[in-house]
Formats: C-alpha cells, sequence, structure tokens
C-alpha cells in the first residue's frame, strides 16, 4: 500500500488470463530492448502520451476498458474451444489524481501497509484449478498456444518479454491491436518510461520540497525516515513473521498511518504525479516520437473495442 500505486505488479497480475499460467510471459536474458523509434520532428506532448507515459489522466478508466474488451475475446475464443470460461472483468486501477484513494487512510488504520493482506482468488484460478491435468494442458495450450511459438518483444527493465503468436491470447490482441507485437510495446515501454519518470521526479524542487513537508510531519510523530519508500521498508521490516497470520502489528500500523496523514498535508503523491507528467517534455526526443505513436495504436485499439460493443470507453485523439 505504498503513495505510489505500484502499477508493476498489477501488470503482472494482468498480463495473462488465467493467475496460475501467469508465468508464460517473462524470461530474464541479456538480449537488448529492441523498438523502432520513429524519427522526424518532436511537437508538443499530446495529453494521451503524458497519460499513457505516467498511467494517470484517462489512462485508469481506458486501460480497464481495454483489458475487458481483452478479457472478452479470449473468452469467446476459449468457448469455442470447448471451455465454458467464466466473466472475468478487470477491477479498476487506483487514479493517482485522487490522494485520498491512493494514500488510503481508512485502509492503512486497519491493515497497515498490507503485507497481511491476501488478494482474493479470481473465478478464473477456480475454473482452472478445477480441471484434470489432461484439460490443464489443453486450455494452457488453447489460451496461449505452443512454447515454440512465441516472440521476443525486447528487453525491459522487469526481464525480456516473450509473447505468445497463437492461442485465444494472440488471437484477441490481434483483433484490437492488429499484432501481439503492438500489444506488448504500448504495455512495456510506457511502464519503463513511467520508472524513469519516477526517479527523476525525486530530485525536482516541487518533489523536494513536499517531501521535507511529509519529513518534517513525520519527525513530530517521532518518526525519522528520508522517504516514503524508507517507512514502508522500515514497518516491513519490524512486521517479521511472527504473530497470527492476518494480525496486522500495532508498529506497521502507526508507522503506515503516519506515512498517509503526513502524505495528506505534505499533498507528497500529487507533486510527485504533476512532476511526472511535465517532465514527460524532458523526454530525449526518439522516446516522445515513440509515445505519440504507441498513444495513437492504443487510441485505435479502444475506439476498435468500442465499435465492437467490447466497452463503453472513449477517449480524445492523441
Amino acid at each position: 500500500m505504498s503513495l505510489r500505486t505500484n502499477r508493476r505488479s498489477a501488470l503482472l497480475a494482468r498480463t495473462a488470463l488465467v493467475g496460475v499460467v501467469l508465468g508464460a510471459g517473462l524470461t530474464s536474458c541479456t538480449e537488448q530492448h529492441a523498438t523502432n523509434r520513429p524519427m522526424g520532428p518532436v511537437h508538443a506532448s499530446s495529453a494521451s502520451a503524458v497519460d499513457l507515459a505516467t498511467h494517470s489522466g484517462t489512462w485508469p478508466r481506458t486501460q480497464r476498458g481495454i483489458e475487458d474488451a481483452l478479457s472478452a475475446l479470449e473468452r469467446r475464443c476459449l468457448r469455442d474451444n470447448g471451455f465454458d470460461y467464466p466473466v472475468v472483468r478487470s477491477a479498476p486501477f487506483t487514479n493517482p489524481e485522487n490522494e485520498t484513494v491512493v494514500i488510503n487512510l481508512a485502509g492503512r488504520r486497519t491493515h497497515g501497509y498490507g503485507f497481511d493482506t491476501a488478494p482474493t482468488a479470481p473465478p478464473s484460478d477456480a475454473f482452472y484449478n478445477r480441471l484434470t491435468a489432461k484439460e490443464k494442458r489443453r486450455f494452457t495450450a488453447v489460451l496461449f498456444g505452443s512454447d515454440d511459438k512465441r516472440r521476443t518483444v525486447g528487453r525491459f527493465r522487469m526481464g525480456t518479454v516473450t509473447v505468445p503468436t497463437q492461442g485465444c491470447t494472440a488471437q484477441s490482441r490481434r483483433k484490437l491491436f492488429d499484432n501481439v507485437i503492438t500489444w506488448a510495446r504500448i504495455t512495456y515501454t510506457a511502464e519503463d518510461i513511467d520508472e524513469r519518470l519516477a526517479r527523476a521526479a525525486t530530485s525536482e524542487p516541487q518533489y523536494t520540497a513536499a517531501l521535507r513537508l511529509w519529513s518534517a510531519c513525520m519527525k513530530s510523530r517521532g518518526y525519522i525516515f528520508a522517504s516514503p519508500a524508507k517507512a514502508e521498508a522500515a514497518a516491513k521490516a519490524a512486521h517479521g513473521s511472527t504473530g497470527p497470520p492476518g494480525k496486522t502489528p500495532a508498529k506497521e500500523i502507526h508507522i503506515a498511518v503516519a506515512d498517509g496523514t503526513c502524505a495528506q498535508v505534505s499533498h507528497l503523491p500529487r507533486s510527485e504525479l504533476q512532476v511526472r507528467r511535465r517532465l514527460v517534455t524532458t523526454l530525449p526526443p526518439n522516446d516522445r516520437r515513440l509515445l505519440e505513436r504507441l498513444a495513437q495504436r492504443r487510441y485505435m485499439a479502444l475506439k476498435r473495442a468500442h465499435s465492437l460493443g467490447l466497452t463503453r470507453e472513449t477517449m480524445s485523439p492523441p
């Protein structure tokens, strides 16, 4: 439950239809990140490109629309192959503009940072677990195709990404994005850029001023930490592995509540987001061109999903 939503965890949880077969998409190696970066003049960054780079603005709403559309297409494909797959609608992404929701002070008072909070298993896991061993193998093959029919997208910060080129997952992504590589580049390139922006934001005056307010607030409550991440790490270290399952230690709750309260006082989450959005304009020209191209492709995918009746979400063109 950190102040900055952990989108990487959310991304990993959403890049496959079934949690128990999630690992089929990522492997680690040393291959370089391969993207075709267009050349040409650099214009002012569009709102869609800024939203994509920072996972903010229209992104949380439209991303849910895209993922619901992909899930609906995958479900149709699976049913055509004999699997009565349940309807799975993605949970909404946290809107980073809403500080109250991002901080979630009420949740902190009960669960601290949420170290003991186990995610609820989705209906898809229950469906998969009911299959026989033979059916599980066929289900995975129908969903992802054979292991030798995968394509490497490139090297990203989270590892080398490979994507299936056969099966229901690939078929659904092609339906919206024309090809599986486009889907992957939109997803993982934006994640990489957002991580870079987040690191750069920590040295910007607006952020450091808010961080000083946060630190002073924490000190007044008896805590001296350099950042919210340090506070969370200290709470995790103090948490340990002892105590009844599901019982959040009082010290963790105290730190988490102080952290969240001081984040509200200093508006640290808002400052961090504003800085990240502003820093998009300082990205290297090729990165900005690439973002604009990917934002355009993402817009076309959402438009296609809307025209197919798979989502009600719309957005303005880049």
